[in-house]
């Protein structure tokens, strides 16, 4: 389903990397006005192909989302006897059904969606709304034209021949093609649709060639406490849904493996350094007093402090480009904790990343730069371009290949 005309929202650098791409849909939703059972529209009787190409999708776990009022779409989830709101991931295009012996699982396809919005009264004495929830659930209902269990036999193919000789006559109007079958399907009602326009539902909608969707939907407005301000709370806190318990368990494993790798460190130091003052100590002989020249062992290691290391550029490109993640990633997080990378603003924190990282580039080429000249380097310049070029060229090309 189309809208008649399709606006395209301009996205900033953030939205498009994550893969956004918002247009408009046609579904109409008014503020405080319930919807019940409408029909959205229909479409053409499927093909072998499109029943492969969207079993293929649903199979994969495609997911649509909605945006309503800057808010994404929280998706509601019947388990057993009560519904579960998950805030991410959007909704799911359909699901895979039990296959039987021997049997291809069946593909069934959501085609009806209940929003649900709450919205919120500042002043009960203005008449001013604001929407602080909005969450979609979907059905998938096999809809059938005409009203009763198994509708009247029209096909969208009948409604559409009605609507073509009612145009070769010359009683088009004003209205198009699709709008006057939308009409005729309103007219004629759905199975699935009560004739006051309640929601009845039925048999999932399993996909097969030769069938035609209906896609249909309904809006439910519910009143809320919660202000305009903290909305996108819930969106942190699953609202609550994951309770936030402390593991201890695993906080007293992690103190005991400390401890105990700590304990053997330890032990070992003290054992070595005893018995070399222990023999410090001791008087020495002739012959002992020559071995002792000849160092060994840890004794050694004072000479290998000041030695650069076999490869002193890449270990000082890797300390800039890790320089550079840290003040990156630190910098994004205290800018989203007083509120500047906000997500009600799509795609903020992705793009202030970017921003950060490549303004942190100047302090990583210092670190890096220093870094090898304490090595004795004497091509700094060289360690500086390959710190601005090593970590994002190796990412490009692994993207690359990825995607």
């Amino acid at each position: 389903c189309r809208p008649t005309e399709v606006h395209r929202v301009r996205e900033n650098l953030g939205e498009l990397l994550g893969g956004d791409r918002i247009k408009n849909s046609p579904y109409i939703v008014e503020m405080k006005k319930k919807t019940s059972c409408k029909i959205l529209c229909a479409t053409e009787q499927l093909t072998r192909s499109q029943v492969a190409k969207f079993s293929k999708v649903i199979k994969a776990g495609y997911h649509h989302n909605f945006i309503l009022d800057n808010l994404p779409s929280a998706s509601l989830d019947k388990s057993q006897d009560h519904l579960l709101t998950h805030y991410a991931g959007g909704i799911p295009i359909g699901f895979v059904g039990d296959a039987g012996a021997g049997d291809v699982a069946p593909k069934y396809l959501y085609n009806h969606l209940k929003f649900v919005i709450d919205y919120h009264q500042k002043d009960p004495a203005v008449e001013e709304f604001r929407v602080v929830k909005f969450s979609v659930q979907p059905f998938s209902v096999h809809h059938r034209i005409g009203r009763g269990e198994f509708g009247n036999g029209l096909t969208i193919l009948d409604l559409k021949e009605t609507v073509k000789k009612s145009f070769d006559e010359g009683k088009k109007g004003t209205a198009t093609f699709s709008d006057r079958v939308t009409e005729l399907l309103e007219k004629n009602g759905l199975n699935g649709c009560s004739a006051d326009g309640t929601f009845i539902g039925g048999p999932p909608l399993s996909l097969s060639e030769g069938h035609a969707i209906f896609y249909t939907y309904e809006v439910i407005w519910n009143e809320s406490d919660v202000r305009w301000a903290t909305r996108w709370d819930v969106y942190l806190t699953e609202s609550n849904q994951v309770p936030g318990k402390v593991h201890w368990y695993a906080i007293l494993n992690s103190f005991m493996v400390v401890v105990i790798l700590s304990s053997a460190l330890a032990s070992i130091l003290v054992r070595n350094l005893r018995r070399d003052i222990e023999g410090y100590n001791a008087v020495l002989t002739d012959e002992e007093k020559i071995d002792e020249i000849d160092e060994s062992g840890w004794k050694l290691v004072h000479g290998d402090v000041f030695r650069p290391p076999q490869f002193c550029m890449m270990l000082s490109c890797l300390a800039g480009s890790g320089a550079q993640l840290l003040i990156a990633v630190f910098s994004s997080i205290c800018l989203s904790a007083v509120g500047f990378l906000n997500p009600a603003r799509r795609g903020s924190l992705l793009t202030g990343l970017l921003i950060i990282y490549t303004l942190a580039g100047s302090p990583a080429g210092y670190v890096s730069a220093r870094l090898y000249k304490s090595f004795h380097g004497r091509e700094w310049q060289k360690c500086t371009l390959v710190t601005a070029t090593l970590l994002p060229g190796v990412m490009f090309l692994f993207f690359i290949f990825l995607n």
